[in-house]
């Protein structure tokens, strides 16, 4: 009987020891599956870069394709400037000498007759002026009354003044002949500076790269022959046509009829500027079609004269601008209204000056080339002595007299 009670106590716990055993293993296998994922399962980072990769194997573009999107700016107009100035004597009048001449006063110093424009002339594309006599050493000249010269070396006013083109085409050019007038092409053509012979064309560019082209003509009676000449300039490839012209009557401040109906028929015929020279003084500026014309623009650093009667000059500014597509338009017309000379009572120093705004002559200048100056002409006195200039009688200022104009 106490066997009995023995074996069934070992049971009975041979039982629970079994039992425990079976929760422990249930209760084992239940944790195991999670165990093993939370081993197994990335954190959010790497999570974040799995991802990341994924989108990166998939969205990867051809970077040989530049899919960026550039606008371009709309392309600016070009715009270039051409400056005209009257004319100058670089020298004396024949039989003139002493310290108030031109060379005299000039000397070597080849920057002083245009130092007082130099804004103007150096920061443009172009300057035209009339050169009134040659430069030569040729002492052979011819028998007129008004014989003009400056040494060759006097090109460098031209050169070291920002002067692109001198007119060459006017009733001076020949006063020391033939030879003196081919002195003075040789030495422009030294110095790079452009010219046009009478009835012929010159086409040049500018550093700023407009073409120009320039026909120029000594007193002409009629525009025969203009329109043929312009077209050829055209043809060439010229942008801007200037027409120069030595023409008109001395001294008269309104162009006559001769002048205004040349000057319609170059326009006409195709020319952008008509660039007007000889009168000694200024005439109006007209403004015809899509053209200009400048009538006169008076003397300028004048040589030829040790103190003239009417001191009114000007430099002109003209804009040409040159649009995306290449079409050519004028555009503003600038007016610097100047002395001839720096001194204001009698005499010359052959130093062109602009004008204060607020002094009288200022507006006076704008009164003639707008052609509404209440004078028809300028009454000049003519003195053949050959002696330093002197105030006649009675006068008070250099405009009221006149010495050696031609």
């Amino acid at each position: 009987m106490k066997k009995t009670k023995i074996l069934l106590i070992v049971l009975i716990c041979i039982l629970a020891l079994s039992l425990l055993l079976l929760v422990a293993a249930v209760l084992l296998m239940g944790r195991g599956p999670s165990l093993q994922g939370s081993a197994s399962q990335p954190s959010q980072d790497q999570t974040g870069d799995t991802q990341d990769n994924t989108s990166e194997d998939t969205v990867t573009e051809d970077p040989s394709k530049d899919t960026t999107t550039v606008i371009e700016p709309d392309p600016e107009p070009e715009v270039f400037t051409l400056t005209f100035a009257g004319d100058c004597t670089l020298g004396n009048r024949k039989g003139r000498t002493g310290q108030h001449t031109f060379i005299g006063t000039v000397g070597d110093n080849y920057a002083y007759p245009f130092a007082d424009v130099q804004q103007y002339f150096a920061t443009d594309d172009c300057t035209f002026i009339n050169l009134e006599g040659p430069l030569t050493d040729s002492e052979a000249s011819l028998e007129k009354t008004f014989v003009f010269k400056g040494p060759k070396e006097y090109v460098n006013i031209l050169s070291s003044g920002s002067v692109e083109f001198a007119n060459v085409v006017n009733n001076h050019a020949h006063d020391y002949g033939e030879k003196g007038y081919r002195d003075t092409l040789d030495v422009l053509d030294f110095a790079g500076i452009y010219y046009a012979e009478n009835k012929n064309t010159v086409l040049f560019t500018t550093e700023s790269g407009l073409t120009i082209g320039v026909y120029s003509v000594l007193d002409p009676y009629n525009a025969n022959g203009i329109a043929e000449k312009l077209a050829d300039l055209r043809a060439r490839g010229a942008e801007v046509v200037v027409v120069s012209l030595h023409w008109g009557q001395e001294y008269y401040y309104r162009p006559n009829g001769t002048q205004v109906s040349i000057a319609h028929a170059a326009i006409d015929g195709g020319a952008d500027i008509v660039y007007g020279h000889h009168p000694h003084v200024l005439q109006k500026i007209e403004q015809y079609k899509d053209g200009v014309i400048f009538y006169s623009l008076g003397n300028f650093s004048f040589g030829g004269n040790m103190s003239p009667a009417d001191k009114d000059t000007a430099v002109l500014q003209q804009q040409i601008i040159r649009q995306p597509d290449g079409t050519i338009e004028m555009g503003e017309l600038k007016i610097i209204p100047c002395y001839v000379s720096g001194i204001l009572t009698y005499g010359n120093d052959y130093q062109p000056t602009p004008i204060e705004e607020t002094a009288e002559a200022y507006n006076r200048v704008l009164t003639k080339l707008e052609g509404k100056f209440p004078l028809e002409k300028l009454e000049v006195s003519y003195r053949e002595d050959l002696q330093e200039p002197k105030p006649e009688e009675g006068s008070q200022d250099s405009t009221e007299n006149s010495q050696n104009i031609s």
